[in-house]
């Protein structure tokens, strides 16, 4: 990826974006990255992402069930766009190593582009089709109905500035919010804001964010069948009108942004801690944290309660050497 760099910070529509201003303190986060975009850490890093990914339904979808949620996700699978040929050779030849770790995808040449997804302009060299993605159709009020039964059993929501942990040995036992409170199990999972909890409890990150914007248009004028996603622009959907969606409108649009919590080889960390047996990490997910987001609880839950983890935990220990 480190060719692309160049190409990608000159281009003034390419989706990767560095104030001059943030370049210092960014660079060891960037070396790091480059360090971990060969072909042999891009592949350790992306079989230990699908470890995650392919469970995200298993562990989502009973969650959904409970919290009376299950409307809220489709499993109509996902399409990924690509406008050049190049482009998408080059798809298809990384869609190869996902095979082989187990997804399944389908090769939709661009003639048979608009049976797919009748709202793509003609001309597209093709897509993949992974048909068995899921999605939410209201990320809001799935997040609704997952908190309200968490609350429902028992979790309490305060928020609060945390400022400080007293420890007592290796455990930590009460933390400082506007008051002291008894920690039994400490779970830090405050996505981007991980970052600082974690250097009080000793460990230290090259965690950094990206930007994920979002634009909803109430009345698009287009109706897609499933997610379509544009990695070359760095899109999802209906983000853009350069040529791919012809009939999108953006009347009443309303956009916002959000920080993604992410490390330099891609992976999240899901961790006791090395210094506290009874803290555990949980997070840096990046642009997937909806996706990995009950398999990843389910795997802290497994590791505070003594049991074995639905994933091997080694690639996201906090204490990895990145």
């Amino acid at each position: 990826i480190w060719k692309e760099i160049p190409e990608m910070l000159l281009q003034p529509q390419a989706p990767v974006k560095l104030r001059p201003g943030y370049l210092l303190p960014f660079t060891p986060w960037l070396m790091r990255f480059l360090a971990n975009s060969s072909a042999e850490r891009s592949q350790r890093s992306a079989a230990a992402i699908h470890a995650l990914t392919s469970r995200g339904l298993d562990y989502l979808l009973p969650l959904a069930r409970q919290a009376a949620a299950l409307d809220l996700i489709q499993q109509q699978g996902s399409l990924y766009v690509y406008g050049r040929k190049d482009q998408f050779e080059k798809a298809k030849r990384d869609n190869a190593y996902r095979e082989r770790l187990g997804a399944s995808s389908e090769i939709i040449e661009g003639s048979e582009l608009n049976d797919v997804e009748p709202c793509l302009a003609p001309g597209l060299a093709g897509a993949i089709l992974n048909p068995d993605a899921g999605h939410t159709v209201s990320p809001l009020r799935l997040s609704q109905a997952l908190f309200r039964l968490f609350s429902q059993q028992g979790g309490e929501f305060i928020q609060t500035r945390v400022t400080h942990f007293d420890r007592m040995g290796n455990r930590v036992t009460r933390l400082e919010a506007c008051g002291y409170r008894a920690t039994d199990e400490l779970f830090i999972t405050a996505g981007a804001y991980s970052k600082e909890l974690a250097r009080l409890l000793g460990s230290s990150m090259l965690l950094d964010t990206e930007r994920g914007y979002h634009l909803l248009m109430p009345q698009p004028g287009i109706s897609l069948r499933r997610p379509v996603l544009f990695p070359p622009q760095a899109f999802a959907a209906t983000m853009m009108t350069e040529g791919l969606l012809p009939g999108l409108e953006g009347e009443g649009q309303s956009p916002w942004m959000g920080y993604r919590p992410s490390l330099p080889d891609s992976l999240p960390v899901i961790s006791r801690s090395p210094w506290f047996n009874n803290v555990y990490f949980g997070f840096g997910h990046g642009h997937l944290g909806l996706t990995m987001a009950a398999v990843t609880g389910a795997t802290l839950a497994a590791m505070a309660a003594g049991d074995s983890p639905p994933v091997d935990t080694a690639p996201y220990r906090i204490d990895r050497k990145i």
